[in-house]
């Protein structure tokens, strides 16, 4: 004998899994909408971060003489707390996989431009570069990629 089911109460479980599945692609399209957005904010203000720096040693590097060559040393020192600030701004937004990359990419660069007393332009020389300005900005590109991934 065959179980038979009232057509209706059929209609409203179907009725009722379509409407589950709906909310649950909607909800997670949300989600994922909003969890892209925000990254995208935050890579735009992180790179926005460092702009600046690429931009005046940018400058210097294409400046003609060592004569009132813009100090890049000194520009980097005065931009280091809004630098850190935006390393740890947006490091929520790094993948898990490559925090370890991250801050390494940000104690080079740490070591590099902000070593005591000595400029920053003298301790890019150590990496062999032919001009230490463009070291720095290779050193603070390495940073950025993790915004570009």
């Amino acid at each position: 004998m065959a179980i038979e089911c009232d057509p209706s109460l059929s209609n409203a479980v179907v009725s009722l899994a379509g409407v589950v599945a709906g909310g649950l692609v909607g909800y997670f399209s949300a989600r994922r909408i909003a969890t892209l957005t925000a990254r995208r904010a935050a890579c735009g203000k992180f790179l926005a971060a460092f702009s600046p720096a690429i931009a005046f040693l940018d400058k210097a590097r294409r400046h003609g003489s060592d004569h009132e060559r813009p100090d890049a040393s000194a520009f980097l020192r005065d931009a280091f707390v809004s630098h850190a600030a935006a390393i740890e701004e947006f490091r929520p937004y790094v993948r898990t996989k490559d925090i370890s990359e991250y801050q390494q990419a940000w104690d080079k660069y740490c070591d590099t431009a902000h070593a005591g007393t000595v400029g920053a332009e003298f301790m890019a020389e150590s990496i062999g570069d032919d001009d230490p300005r463009k070291a720095l900005q290779d050193l603070i590109h390495a940073i950025l990629r993790f915004a570009k991934a």
